[in-house]
């Protein structure tokens, strides 16, 4: 026969003493009145800034120029061809580096 494994005696803890029941309870402590915060005063209305007054129009010192007519522009004539600027192919072909201005030299 295989013995079996008896489990340990485990001691139960001591009983907690019960008060007698014609016995009051210990009164609890009441939590202190919570302060109320004092009243937060409204700020004062802003005043408006006074209305800014407009500056009265200040006289020319010198009397102003009348104003200039329109530039008159003749009819064109028919008949007459306009002149032209030289074209394009009249210009002779420069290298990019031709058309650039001279560099400054430096002085030592």
């Amino acid at each position: 026969m295989v013995p079996t494994k008896q489990p340990r005696h485990v001691a139960e803890p001591p009983p907690v003493p019960l008060p007698p029941p014609d016995a009051e309870p210990p009164p609890v402590a009441e939590p202190p009145p919570v302060a109320e915060p004092p009243p937060v005063a409204e700020p004062p209305p802003v005043a408006e800034p006074p209305p800014v007054a407009e500056p009265p129009p200040v006289p020319p010192s010198f009397p102003l120029p009348p104003p200039e007519p329109p530039p008159v522009v003749p009819p064109p004539v028919l008949g007459l061809l306009p002149t032209h600027e030289p074209s394009e192919h009249n210009v002779p072909k420069l290298h990019a580096l031709q058309r650039l201005p001279p560099l400054p030299q430096a002085v030592c």
